[in-house]
């Protein structure tokens, strides 16, 4: 992966929203138990060129806070619900290398003049994401179209779903193999530098494998 480091300049085209699916993620990953299985849950949201390459810790020197219960739109329980660390890292310490990682890269205006350096507003953003593209009930949509978790597809059946869940039709496979059994364990959602839909198909399927299990 191309890095490109930005600390003044912002010239992204787009935005990946990605999410970690639970129920492949932890089959192949050390879960902490408190991690609901058979949910999507935010892994971050990452400014990005539609074309490849990355934008990526434009401003490191902004810290993220080691409390964020005095954020007036947010609360800890609200981002620990939908945006948990799945690791034995401390949610407040993935939210801020998230936030190190990519947010210091977003503003609202994609201009060099309008940096957002704010913390509270990129977790906010990336919640409000994450609603928009009905990640809180991804896989009950899913289920709704045929395509329910414990059983393995084919990929063009996995995109087929997303795409007319999303609205998206930039859409990307992650998995991880276990067993010889590619189990999917992230699905990334690119949408427009306003947060809109992507209207050019591309489905980038890096699960080396046609077959896979959700």
């Amino acid at each position: 992966m191309i890095v490109t480091p930005q600390p003044h300049i912002q010239k992204y085209d787009a935005f990946i929203l990605s999410l970690t699916w639970t129920d492949g993620f932890c089959k192949t990953n050390a879960c902490p138990s408190a991690v609901g299985r058979g949910e999507f849950k935010i892994h971050g949201l990452w400014p990005t060129f539609r074309a490849g390459g990355d934008v990526r810790e434009c401003n490191p020197s902004i810290g993220f806070p080691s409390k964020i219960d005095d954020w007036p739109k947010l609360t800890t329980s609200q981002l620990a619900e939908h945006w948990p660390s799945l690791s034995t890292t401390s949610n407040i310490a993935f939210w801020g290398d998230e936030w190190r990682k990519h947010g210091t890269c977003m503003d609202t205006k994609n201009g060099p003049n309008s940096k957002v350096q704010n913390p509270e507003y990129y977790c906010s953003a990336t919640l409000n994401m994450f609603f928009r593209y009905t990640g809180h009930k991804l896989a009950n949509l899913m289920g709704q179209k045929k395509v329910t978790p414990g059983k393995t597809y084919q990929a063009n059946l996995l995109f087929s779903a997303l795409v007319s869940i999303t609205g998206s039709k930039h859409i990307e496979l992650q998995c991880s193999e276990k067993n010889n059994i590619h189990y999917l364990t992230e699905v990334r959602i690119y949408v427009d530098e306003n947060g809109k839909p992507i209207s050019k198909s591309v489905r980038l399927n890096k699960c080396k494998s046609p077959l896979i299990f959700f």
